[in-house]
């Protein structure tokens, strides 16, 4: 009866360890996914933020284009609408 006593309580033993390494694998699951999607949402973050300042700078050299441009027009009386009729 000893035996059979003493081989319950390990094996009850080995099965309240193996719940709570379950247990355990769980939690450190749930932190490696809450991780991973703070990272996916910081890089998300990074990119989106590189692609703005892009986008700022595009815009900026084009304006500068523009603005650079000679837009002065020279009416020598030979254009389309001065002519009479």
């Amino acid at each position: 009866m000893k035996n059979f006593v003493i081989i319950s309580l390990v094996l009850a033993f080995g099965l309240i360890a193996n719940a709570q390494l379950r247990t355990d694998s769980a939690s450190v699951a749930a932190g490696l996914r809450d991780a991973r999607k703070d990272m996916e949402a910081r890089t998300e973050r990074t990119i989106l933020e590189k692609l703005e300042e892009s986008r700022l700078r595009d815009e900026r050299n084009r304006r500068e284009r523009f603005e650079s441009l000679n837009f002065s027009v020279v009416n020598d009386g030979n254009s389309a609408s001065n002519t009479s009729y």
